[in-house]
């Protein structure tokens, strides 16, 4: 059942662009809510989630914490501008919402899901949202988000590929490399993954989920970013006893079209 309101057909009001889109039974309910006081923006929200809330929710702190987040989310929006979401976003996002408790990581997950559900239900915003974010989020930890976010605020982010060559470049042919460490970042950036091994595992996850595009065959032209990192501990703990076997590639990391919609509908 599609939620949105076409163009010639515009309810004059939320409450009728809330009934005119359930079926008799849900309208019938909805009819007696909206009749018992006048529309306020909690009611609105609780409303328009009605049928969804009697399918999926379950547990009445999600109720209570997704109604709570909207009410905040949406309180200076006009009225008239908040329109039902879209059951391929809303159901599957509120579903999602009863696997997560309320730890600090968990709770990210869960403002991701409110925000993609808030933007949803607003008129200037509901084009930016996508039934595959609410995918997305689900494949997602807290140190993605965080590190997806790092990328945000750098724009571009620096990272140097550490390679053990076989054989010192100055006695001749090259004789291959053997790759050592993947993704080198500045520790503003490693420490939210805590180690290396973790950084790669949240950086390809993010590339897989096309957030990001990892490019090793391209850098940022100005070295200090680079010297960044190797003038921290990391980067001699790193390379040290590599001495004349030691190689790096430059690369960079940058968040694609995707991502940047992605941010938009979830994070903003």
């Amino acid at each position: 059942m599609d939620c949105f309101m076409s163009e010639d057909k515009k309810p004059e009001t939320v409450e009728s662009a809330v009934i005119e889109y359930m079926d008799e039974e849900s309208k019938e309910t909805v009819g007696k809510e909206l009749g018992k006081t006048a529309v306020t923006l909690t009611k609105t929200i609780n409303t328009i989630l009605l049928p969804i809330q009697a399918t999926v929710y379950g547990v009445e702190k999600i109720k209570l914490f997704l109604s709570n987040y909207l009410e905040n989310k949406l309180k200076n929006i006009p009225i008239e501008n908040i329109t039902p979401p879209k059951g391929n976003i809303a159901g599957p996002a509120i579903e999602n919402l009863k696997y997560l408790d309320d730890s600090k990581e968990d709770n990210l997950l869960k403002e991701m899901y409110a925000n993609l559900i808030a933007n949803a239900m607003n008129q200037e915003t509901k084009e930016s949202t996508h039934p595959a974010f609410v995918e997305i989020i689900k494949q997602m930890d807290s140190k993605d988000i965080l590190i997806l976010e790092a990328i945000k605020k750098e724009k571009v982010l620096a990272f140097l590929q550490i390679e053990q060559l076989k054989k010192p470049k100055h006695l001749g042919k090259h004789e291959g490399s053997v790759v050592k460490i993947k993704y080198l970042c500045a520790q503003n950036v490693l420490s939210i993954a805590n180690s290396l091994a973790l950084l790669t595992s949240n950086l390809e996850n993010l590339e897989r989920l096309k957030l990001i595009d990892i490019d090793i065959s391209r850098y940022i032209t100005d070295d200090a970013f680079y010297q960044l990192i190797r003038n921290e501990k990391t980067y001699n703990d790193c390379v040290s006893g590599y001495g004349e076997l030691l190689d790096e590639s430059k690369g960079m990391i940058t968040i694609t079209n995707l991502g940047h919609y992605f941010l938009k509908a979830c994070l903003d």
